[in-house]
């Protein structure tokens, strides 16, 4: 596959999962929104590690930030951090079973929502729960789908 259409799905998943990340959840249910951006930085840093890093993870943030309304740079700060630990982790994580695969993801989403928290609380935006952090629960449950669904399309055009 060429350099150009690996940026294309690279792109369209990115524009997917924003725009999951944006879509309406019932109230009571909202707080278990799969990380969607997260899980889309972490499984192109672990395929695709010399093309895609932290300043796609950075990217992807600050237009996160501009789709949810948070604080400019909350999300481009926690997903640029996430691409750096996957960056050190990918020849690892390439050979874990995928429920291993899952429970890094918990982590790796975990570490995101956190400094997420962390930047909240800066400006007194904050909860005294962890309901937050069902997110990274939500996100490790349905990776393995979510990462042979991606594995499949990535393969598919690969092959083109």
């Amino acid at each position: 596959m060429t350099t150009l259409g690996r940026y294309w799905i690279v792109s369209l998943t990115l524009l997917a999962s924003l725009l999951l990340a944006v879509f309406p959840i019932v109230p009571p249910y909202d707080w278990l929104r799969p990380e969607w951006t997260a899980m889309v930085v972490i499984f192109w840093t672990i395929t695709v590690p010399d093309k895609i890093g932290i300043s796609f993870a950075w990217l992807a943030g600050l237009v996160l930030d501009g789709f949810t309304g948070v604080t400019l740079g909350q999300n481009a700060l926690s997903l640029a951090i996430v691409a750096y630990i996957c960056n050190g982790l990918y020849q690892r994580m390439q050979h874990f079973a995928i429920l291993q695969q899952a429970g890094l993801v918990f982590v790796l989403v975990g570490i995101h929502l956190l400094v997420g928290y962390w930047v909240q609380s800066l400006g007194s935006i904050s909860t005294r729960n962890l309901n937050f952090l069902a997110g990274a629960f939500s996100s490790a449950l349905i990776w393995p789908f979510f990462s042979l669904v991606l594995q499949y399309v990535f393969r598919s055009f690969q092959r083109r």
